[in-house]
């Protein structure tokens, strides 16, 4: 028993070879826009993060400028605490 091998009529086999360069070319694009639209993303995510670092910096970080850590005047920052946890007793343990 010979298995006949299936055959598209020529109609068909026309449209698919007109079409498959067309489709070909939609998916490269859509993987392009897909990339432009992730890295704008992911370029705004890195600004906001930016500006909340600038606007508000994180407490305890100690700037480094070009005069050094201190500032002007090269004063190193001290371990001193004030405020009102300093002003609290300690109690023994």
């Amino acid at each position: 028993m010979a298995v006949c091998p299936r055959t598209y009529p020529p109609d068909v086999v026309d449209f698919l070879e007109a079409a498959l360069p067309s489709v070909g070319a939609l998916v490269f694009f859509a993987i392009g826009l897909r990339a432009l639209v992730h890295a704008d993303r992911r370029e705004r995510m890195a600004l906001a993060r930016y500006n909340r670092e600038v606007d508000h910096p994180v407490a305890g970080r100690v700037e480094t400028g070009p005069d050094g850590p201190g500032g002007p005047d090269g004063a190193e920052p001290s371990d001193d605490v004030t405020g009102p946890a300093a002003e609290r007793p300690v109690e023994p343990a």
